[in-house]
C-alpha cells in the first residue's frame, strides 16, 4: 500500500540566503522582458517611440509594431532595445527563425543585453523543443559567463525535463556552491534514479525528448508496457541518445526479457559507458543470469557514476553475497540503508509533515555519511531558516561552506562510493558473447510476441520426465452455506466506503486445524465488529467443528475459544508439545493464546507486553531447542491509525504516514511464560510494517529461517546461524544480501501476503508475494540455496497481477498435474472513487493461475466453475485443507465486504500423495522438515511451514500432485533435527501419517 512520491513540493526556500553577486540583471528577468528606457530612443525618429512599439506588441498589434521597428531600425539597426522588441514581435507571430536571427545580432559580449539576449534565445528553444539547441546555447553561455546561477538553474531543468538526472544533479550542485538552491533543487539530488517533476519546466514544449521523463515515471509506476512502448519509440528517433538507450536496457531488464537484453547489448551507442544506468541494466541482468562476479562490476560502475542509486547497490549487496564477499557485501548493505533512510527524510519533508524540521536534521546527518557534505550543510541552511534560527547560525554554516570550498572533496573517491570494491578484480560482461548465444539460452516465452503473457507450457526451466497434463479447468466450488457454515468477517465500518479507517482494512484470520483429533479438519475465524484495543468490545470469534466432511457445527462457546478482541491472524500449533493443537490470536489489542485441554475446550492466556497492533502469528522453532517460538508480527504503532480515515487530501491508506511497530519473538521460559528472545535476534531494532511470515529452512543449513513481508518497506528475512549461550541458533536479516527485500524494481512495494513452495521445482522453497495496486507480485525463486530472484515477469505473473490489489495467496496443486498452482484474493484498502481515480476499482475479483512448466496463466474458465472467481468483492484472508478428505485441497476464502466462502475442489486431475508429519526428537510440529519424493525423471519437493499465507494457518499437511503416477518410488523425509528416514514403493492417492524414527507409514 504504498503512494508513489515524485518530488513536486511547492517551497522555494534558498539554502543560503546570502546574495550571489552577478553582473547585470538577472537572466529571468533581462531575457523575458527587456528593459527599453527613453534614453535609448533617438531623436531623429519622428513619429514612433518605442514604448509604443512595446504596446501594439502586447496588444496584439503585430502590423503596426513591425513597421515601427523598421522605421526605428533603418536608423540604428544595432540598437539592443530595438533588436529585442523585434525578436518578440516576430516570436509572437509564431516566427521563431527570424526571432532567433534578430537575437543573434545583438553581439554576445555586449555588457547590458549579450548575455539576455542569448538566455532568451535559450529559452525559446526550449518552449519550441528544440532541446539539444537551446542545451547548446546554455553551454556556450555558462563557458563564456560562468557560475551564473540562472544558467546552472535553467541547464538543470532542461535536462531533468528530460530525464537526465544524472546530468541535471551536476548544475544543481553547483547552485549549492555558490548558495543559491531551492528546496525542490535540493530535493530532486536525493535519488537520480527516480524521476523529478517540475510543474513549471516539465513537458512544456511537447518535445519528444520530454517522453524519456514520462517514460521514466511510467516505470516507476510500474505501467511497464507504456514505458516499453515510449523507450522503444524514442530510440528508433533517437539511436545516437546514450540516456535513451541505457532507459531501453532498464526497460528490458525489468521484463526480464533476455532476449532483448542480448539483442540490445549488442548495438549500443557510442559513450553508453558514461550512462549509470546502463551499468545498473547490465548488473541485474547478470544477477539473474547467475554471473555474480560480472554483476559485481557492473553495479560498482553503475554506483560510482550514481551514488544515490539504492537499488544499484542493493543489488550489489547480494551480488557480493552470491560472489562470496560477505563482508563487503554487509558494508554495500549498510550503504544502502543510509541512502534508503535519506530516501525516507526526504519523502517525509516533500509530505510536508510536522516533523519535516526534525526529518532535515536527519537528512544533513545521513547526507553527511555518504559523504555529500554540501547537500547536508545546504539542508542545514534550510532547517534553520525554518526555524527561525538563521541570524544565530547563519555564521557557523558560512563557516562550514568555506571550508568544504577550500578542501572540496567531491565525490571521486571510487573505493569509497563502492565501499572497498576493487573493480579490477571483477570481470565486465561479453556483451557480444551473449547475443551470440541468444538462440540456445533464451526461452521461447521471453521471444514471444507479447511479452507481457507467458504460454506456461513452452520454456523448459528444469528437466523433469512428462507431467500430467489435465484439460479440464480447475474447479473450486463455493459449498460453505450448504456445508452450515454462516460467518462474515465484521471490521466495525460504516456504510459509507468514504470513511473506512486503517484498522478496518486488514481482514480476519482463519486456522485449519484438527483441533479434537477425529482425523477432520476443523475451522476457527477471528471476528471484530467492535473499537480495537477493546479486549471485549467485538464479536466472538468461531470455532466451526468439521462432522466427516459433511457438515460444520460452531462449538466456541462451548470450547471456550470465543475470544472478543479486535480479531486479526491467527496460528495453530503445538505450543506445549502435547499432541494437540493449541491456538495463538493475535488481535489490536492483546493476543490470547488457548491451551487446547485435549477434552474438547481450551484454556485462556493473555500474552504479557502484546497489546499493540499484531496482524499475523508465526510458530516453529527458531532458536535449535526443537520447542516451538511465537512470532508476533506487527504493523502500525500509532494511535493515528484508529482515527485518520482513508480519504481527502491524498491520503489513501499509506501506512507510512504512521510509526512503524517492533515484531517480537517469544520463547517459553522455564516457568512456562513467554517471553522475548532478546539474545537470538534484532528484532526490536527493526520496527516495520508487518503483515504476514513463513517459517522454514529455506537455505537447508543451519535452523529455520524467517521471512517477513512488509508494507511499503523492505521485506525482512531472518537467516539461522551459529547462537549463543542461550541458544543453539540466533538469526540475523539478510533481506538485502539474499535477493528478497524488495522485488524485481529494487523499490519497495505494498506487500501483503505470501504463499510458499516449490513452483520450478529445482528442490528449493520459492515465494509469491502479492503486492499493492499497480504493483506487480513477486515470484522469489531460489536458483542456489538461500538466494532469490524475482521472477514474476518471466513467470507470467507479473501482468496480470499489476492492476489488483492483493491479499490472500494459496499454492496448490490443484489439479495434480505435478505443477503447483496460485490462488489469490483481491480488493482495495479504500474506495479511489473518493480519491477522483474511478477509473481503479474497490472490488476486485479473485485471480487462479494455473502451474506448468514453465510458469503460470491465468484460468479463463474458472469463472465458469462457480461465480465466486468473477465476483468482484474486497477479498482478504485466503487459507487451504482437505475439509472432506478426498485427497484435493479445498481452500476458504475471507472478505471484507461478503460471507465467507468454502471452496470444494471437484477438478477431475490426477493422483496424489499426502503426509502428516509428527516430531519426536525435532519440534512435534516438525517445522522445516523437508520431503522429497521421486518417480521415474520427476522429482517433488515439499516443507513443514508455519505460518504461510495471510493472517492465517493452513492444514499441516504436506501434499503433493503427482500426476499419472499410481505409485511412487522414494519418499525421503529430512527432519529438523538431522534424522532422514526413507520409504520405497509408495502407493499414491492416500493420506500417511509419518513418525519421527519410525519405519512405518501409517494410512489415515
Amino acid at each position: 500500500m504504498i503512494a508513489l512520491l515524485l518530488f513536486s513540493v511547492g517551497c522555494e526556500r534558498r539554502a543560503d540566503p546570502t546574495p550571489v553577486a552577478t553582473p547585470n540583471q538577472p537572466l529571468e528577468s533581462q531575457a523575458s522582458a527587456p528593459r527599453v528606457e527613453s534614453g535609448a530612443q533617438s531623436a531623429s525618429d519622428p513619429e514612433v517611440s518605442v514604448d509604443e512599439i512595446k504596446q501594439w506588441i502586447d496588444e496584439g498589434e503585430f502590423e503596426k509594431a513591425e513597421q515601427g521597428l523598421r522605421r526605428r531600425l533603418a536608423i540604428d539597426p544595432t540598437d539592443p532595445p530595438l533588436l529585442f522588441l523585434a525578436a518578440r514581435c516576430s516570436y509572437e507571430r509564431g516566427e521563431l527563425s527570424n526571432a532567433l536571427e534578430y537575437l543573434s545580432l545583438i553581439p554576445e559580449d555586449h555588457p547590458q543585453a549579450g548575455l539576455a539576449a542569448q538566455g532568451q534565445a535559450a529559452d525559446w528553444l526550449m518552449q519550441a523543443g528544440r532541446l539539444p539547441e537551446a542545451e547548446v546555447r546554455f553551454e556556450k553561455m555558462i563557458q563564456r559567463y560562468g557560475n551564473l546561477p540562472p544558467l546552472h538553474r535553467r541547464m538543470a531543468s532542461l535536462l531533468n525535463s528530460q530525464g537526465r538526472r544524472v546530468e541535471a544533479a551536476e548544475h544543481v550542485r553547483q547552485l549549492i556552491r555558490l548558495g543559491d538552491v531551492t528546496e525542490k533543487e535540493l530535493l530532486s539530488l536525493t535519488t537520480l534514479s527516480v524521476p523529478f517533476h517540475d510543474e513549471q519546466v516539465d513537458l512544456v514544449s511537447g518535445s519528444p525528448l520530454h517522453q524519456l521523463a514520462r517514460a521514466k515515471r511510467m516505470l516507476v509506476q510500474d505501467d511497464v508496457p507504456q514505458a516499453r512502448q515510449i523507450a522503444e519509440r524514442l530510440y528508433a528517433d533517437f539511436p545516437e541518445s546514450t540516456a535513451i538507450a541505457a532507459f531501453v536496457g532498464r526497460v528490458y531488464n525489468v521484463m526480464q526479457a533476455d532476449d532483448l537484453l542480448a539483442n540490445w547489448g549488442a548495438a549500443l551507442p557510442s559513450g553508453i559507458e558514461t550512462e549509470p544506468e546502463y551499468w545498473a541494466a547490465l548488473g541485474q541482468w547478470m544477477l539473474r543470469r547467475g554471473e555474480p562476479k560480472v554483476a559485481v562490476r557492473c553495479l560498482s560502475e553503475a554506483v560510482v557514476r550514481d551514488p544515490t542509486d539504492r537499488v544499484a547497490y542493493l543489488r550489489l549487496a547480494e551480488a557480493l553475497a552470491a560472489a562470496g564477499d560477505s563482508a563487503a557485501a554487509e558494508r554495500v548493505a549498510d550503504r544502502q540503508q543510509l541512502l534508503q533512510q535519506c530516501w525516507q527524510w526526504a519523502i517525509n519533508i516533500g509530505f510536508g509533515r510536522d516533523s519535516r524540521h526534525e526529518d532535515m536534521q536527519r537528512l544533513a546527518e545521513k547526507l553527511s555519511e555518504v559523504n555529500r557534505p554540501w547537500e547536508a550543510v545546504a539542508w542545514e541552511f534550510i532547517a534553520a531558516h525554518d526555524r527561525n534560527e538563521l541570524d544565530q547560525k547563519l555564521p557557523g554554516l558560512r563557516e562550514k561552506r568555506a571550508e568544504l570550498a577550500e578542501r572540496d572533496p567531491g565525490m571521486d573517491d571510487t573505493l569509497f562510493l563502492t565501499c572497498g570494491v576493487d573493480l579490477a578484480e571483477y570481470p565486465r560482461p561479453d556483451l557480444q558473447s551473449l547475443a551470440a548465444e541468444l538462440p540456445t539460452t533464451v526461452s521461447t516465452a521471453a521471444t514471444a510476441s507479447n511479452r507481457f503473457q507467458l504460454d506456461p507450457v513452452s520454456s523448459a526451466n528444469a528437466s523433469f520426465g512428462t507431467p500430467f497434463t489435465s484439460a479440464a479447468s480447475i474447479k473450486l466450488v463455493d459449498v460453505a452455506k450448504e456445508r452450515g457454515i454462516d460467518f462474515q468477517y465484521l471490521n466495525n465500518h460504516s456504510d459509507n466506503d468514504a470513511h473506512i479507517v486503517m484498522y478496518q482494512t486488514a481482514g480476519g484470520g482463519i486456522a485449519a486445524f484438527d483441533f479434537d483429533l477425529d482425523g477432520w479438519t476443523d475451522l476457527y475465524f477471528c471476528q471484530a465488529g467492535g473499537l480495537p484495543n477493546v479486549a471485549d468490545g467485538s464479536q466472538p470469534n468461531r470455532l466451526y467443528r468439521n462432522l466427516a466432511g459433511q457438515q460444520f457445527v460452531d462449538v466456541a462457546g462451548d470450547a471456550r475459544t470465543d475470544d472478543r478482541g479486535y480479531g486479526q491472524g491467527v496460528a495453530a500449533a503445538d505450543l506445549n508439545q502435547d499432541g494437540f493443537l493449541d491456538l495463538v490470536v493475535a488481535n489490536i489489542g492483546e493476543n490470547v493464546i488457548y491451551i487446547n485441554n485435549g477434552d474438547g475446550t481450551f484454556t485462556e492466556t493473555t500474552i504479557a507486553g502484546s497489546g499493540g497492533w499484531t496482524t499475523s502469528i508465526a510458530v516453529g522453532d527458531l532458536d535449535g531447542d526443537a520447542l516451538p517460538e511465537i512470532v508476533e508480527i506487527n504493523y502500525i504503532e500509532d494511535p493515528a491509525a484508529f482515527t485518520a480515515e482513508c480519504w481527502g487530501q491524498g491520503f489513501d491508506c499509506t501506512p507510512r504516514i504512521f510509526r512503524q511497530a517492533n515484531d517480537r519473538v517469544l520463547r517459553r521460559d522455564a516457568d512456562g511464560n513467554w517471553q522475548p528472545w532478546e539474545s537470538g535476534s534484532r528484532f526490536a531494532e527493526t520496527p516495520n510494517y508487518g503483515f504476514a511470515g513463513v517459517i522454514a529452512n529455506f537455505d537447508q543449513s543451519a535452523g529455520n529461517d524467517l521471512f517477513i513481508v512488509n508494507d511499503t518497506k523492505e521485506n525482512h528475512f531472518w537467516v539461522s546461524r551459529d547462537g549463543d549461550v542461550s541458544s543453539r541458533f540466533g538469526v540475523a536479516n539478510q533481506a538485502a544480501l539474499r535477493g528478497c527485500a524488495s522485488g524485481a524494481s529494487g523499490e519497495e512495494q505494498g506487500c501483503m501476503g505470501i504463499a510458499a513452495g516449490d513452483f520450478d521445482r529445482n528442490g528449493l522453497l520459492d515465494l509469491h508475494v502479492t503486492n499493492y495496486w499497480q504493483q506487480p507480485a513477486n515470484l522469489y525463486l531460489q536458483r542456489s540455496s538461500g538466494f532469490f530472484t524475482d521472477y514474476a515477469a518471466q513467470y507470467g505473473i507479473a501482468e496480470p497481477s499489476r492492476a489488483t490489489v492483493a491479499f490472500g495467496t494459496q499454492a496448490s496443486d490443484f489439479d495434480r498435474d505435478g505443477w503447483l498452482d496460485l490462488a489469490v484474493l483481491n480488493g482495495h484498502v479504500f474506495d479511489p472513487v473518493e480519491n477522483n481515480t474511478p477509473e481503479v476499482p474497490f472490488r476486485m475479483p479473485p485471480q487462479l493461475f494455473r502451474g506448468a512448466r514453465g510458469g503460470f496463466a491465468l484460468d479463463a474458465q474458472a469463472t465458469e466453475a462457480d461465480l465466486f472467481w468473477s465476483t468482484p468483492t474486497l477479498g482478504r484472508t485466503l487459507a487451504k485443507l482437505d475439509f472432506n478428505r478426498d485427497g484435493r485441497e479445498d481452500l476458504v476464502a475471507n472478505h471484507l465486504d461478503a460471507s465467507l466462502a468454502l471452496l470444494e475442489n471437484q477438478t477431475a486431475g490426477g493422483n496424489w500423495l499426502r503426509l502428516d508429519l509428527v516430531g519426536v526428537t525435532s519440534e512435534r510440529d516438525a517445522i522445516g522438515a523437508h520431503v522429497t519424493v521421486r518417480q521415474a525423471d520427476d522429482v517433488w519437493h515439499g516443507w513443514v511451514i508455519g505460518g504461510d499465507g495471510y493472517l492465517c494457518t493452513n492444514e499441516p499437511t504436506v501434499d503433493f500432485g503427482v500426476g499419472d503416477y499410481s505409485q511412487v518410488a522414494e519418499v525421503k523425509i529430512q527432519w529438523p533435527s538431522g534424522a532422514q528416514q526413507v520409504f520405497t514403493n509408495v502407493d499414491t492417492n492416500q493420506s500417511y501419517l509419518v513418525v519421527e524414527n519410525d519405519d512405518r507409514l501409517v494410512p489415515r
